[in-house]
């Protein structure tokens, strides 16, 4: 199966995925707003969300594929199997300790995550924290098990298996969503552990196959495989790059936290911004590592370079147009999907600022993310480390300037500010890793698509300039889902049509 095809198939178990976590974050903001309860859940829920991110967007990933792709070509399956047992009981123990030291520590975090929380939230958040606290060993249980499917080339099951978690309290929000009587407070302790055991559930899932790898039935044994601390030593560094992004949302919501609804806006806002990135950047970064892996191991140059260029093609073809669309329909998309119940005209304002600011960086996030897998397929991480650390610098020194840290639209391009800055340093440091540059035929590929997509824009503008009214609160909610639908519809459609036209369609098979 092609790349385009594997990256469409993964990236629309994800964008699902995704969508359920998105439908949770529309019924939350029907049922809280952007009031108290909303902002205690979205801090409390920050930590074990980093950690999920952390985890299944790249950390044991990154570090587990790699060495189990050396063991696997080399046909050694019982060692591949000691890797399984041993990678397993060293995470599940060290998570175990993680939980409890949170719990133990709940009131110093959520103070550090964010200070400025009145009273009310501060305590709520701190409630809330220690239900999701189990999620975060679930959460590096399943990105584990699902790394060991990925160096198997089994793909669709650990991408289709986290739909179970957001069904769950999908279904939850649709129930509460019926009575208005119901104690909020109450209703987000009921979601806190309701998450937390659907985590649980997805490990159960994926953990199946694996009695199947092991002699005797033993899962769960200590070793001291050389594989495990191979694993492990690649996985620190991977775990640094993979926090910087998340810490720099962290930046934004602990001074953000000095306003009243800022954190709701943020996050709102970066939920749908992650929309598109978790169906490009998610799908192909997990289709590029062990194919860049693979490439390597075989010394296949040739076909290594075909690899990137055609990679980095899909991601900049992709995640062009999606974030144009974001940037021009922010307003639209955010009273649509969220202005309803306790959400007003002022959580619309804010949060399609703080779209606009995110959908900014989109591109520049999509494509450092299929950087971070090349050097995590070379097994060099010194300049994607060095690259998070100047980038985290950079949003952490923004947001200290008037001119970002008054609204949201500011606090949200500091942190685009960023990721551009890690995308360029990253890529000064690819041609001498992988010999890979750009030539003459990519760069007129590249302004095919820019030409597309500024056409798409353009369209898009003149649409919403002259009917984006009728998306608003006061009409008919029918109504201002299918006028959504068409300008998405018209928009892809014309998209689509211009790289026809540029004769670009033959790369995406």
């Amino acid at each position: 199966m092609t790349s385009f095809r594997l990256t469409v198939l993964i990236g629309s178990a994800t964008s699902l995925t995704r969508l359920l976590g998105f439908m949770r974050d529309v019924l939350l903001a029907a049922l809280f707003g952007a009031g108290p309860v909303a902002d205690a859940f979205f801090i409390a829920l920050r930590i074990p969300n980093l950690v999920r991110r952390l985890m299944g967007e790249g950390g044991w990933t990154g570090a587990y594929v790699p060495v189990a792709t050396r063991i696997i070509n080399a046909g050694d399956h019982s060692r591949e199997r000691l890797l399984i047992r041993d990678s397993l009981f060293f995470i599940t123990l060290v998570t175990v300790i993680l939980v409890i030291t949170g719990e133990i520590f709940a009131h110093e975090i959520i103070e550090i995550l964010a200070p400025g929380l009145s009273a009310d939230r501060h305590e709520l958040s701190i409630i809330y924290f220690r239900a999701l606290l189990p999620l975060i060993s679930g959460a590096t249980l399943t990105s584990l098990l699902s790394a060991i499917l990925i160096s198997q080339k089994k793909f669709m099951l650990q991408a289709v298996v986290p739909v179970i978690v957001n069904a769950a309290l999908v279904s939850l929000l649709i129930y509460f969503n019926q009575f208005d009587s119901l104690e909020h407070s109450k209703m987000g302790l009921i979601l806190a552990w309701a998450a937390s055991i659907a985590t649980f559930i997805q490990v159960m899932i994926l953990a199946l196959p694996l009695p199947f790898q092991f002699e005797n039935g033993k899962m769960l044994k200590s070793g001291k495989s050389a594989d495990l601390w191979s694993m492990i030593r690649m996985a620190l560094p991977n775990f640094i790059i993979q926090f910087g992004g998340q810490f720099g949302i962290l930046i934004l919501l602990n001074f953000g936290s000095n306003f009243p609804s800022a954190i709701s806006h943020l996050t709102y806002a970066e939920r749908l911004a992650q929309l598109p990135y978790g169906f490009i950047a998610t799908g192909l970064s997990t289709v590029a590592l062990p194919e860049f892996a693979s490439l390597l191991l075989n010394k296949d140059r040739q076909s290594l370079h075909q690899s990137i260029d055609r990679i980095f093609f899909l991601a900049i073809a992709l995640v062009i147009p999606a974030s144009l669309a974001l940037i021009i329909l922010a307003e639209p998309i955010v009273s649509v999907l969220f202005e309803r119940g306790a959400f007003g005209e002022a959580d619309r304002i804010g949060t399609g600022m703080a779209l606009i600011g995110f959908a900014v960086g989109l591109p520049f996030a999509a494509i450092a993310r299929v950087q971070t897998q090349l050097y995590f397929a070379h097994e060099r991480v010194r300049v994607p480390l060095l690259a998070v650390a100047l980038s985290t610098l950079l949003i952490l020194s923004l947001v200290q300037l008037p001119l970002f840290s008054q609204n949201t639209l500011g606090l949200a391009l500091s942190f685009s500010l960023g990721q551009m800055f890690l995308c360029a340093a990253q890529q000064i440091g690819l041609q001498s890793l992988s010999g890979w540059s750009a030539n003459r035929a990519f760069w007129a590929k590249f302004f095919k698509v820019i030409l597309a997509s500024g056409l798409m824009a353009l369209a898009l503008f003149v649409a919403n300039k002259n009917f984006g009214s009728n998306l608003i609160i006061e009409q008919v909610a029918f109504t201002r889902w299918v006028g959504l639908g068409i300008f998405c519809a018209s928009g892809f459609g014309l998209y689509a049509f211009m790289i026809y036209f540029f004769g670009l369609w033959r790369h995406f098979r």
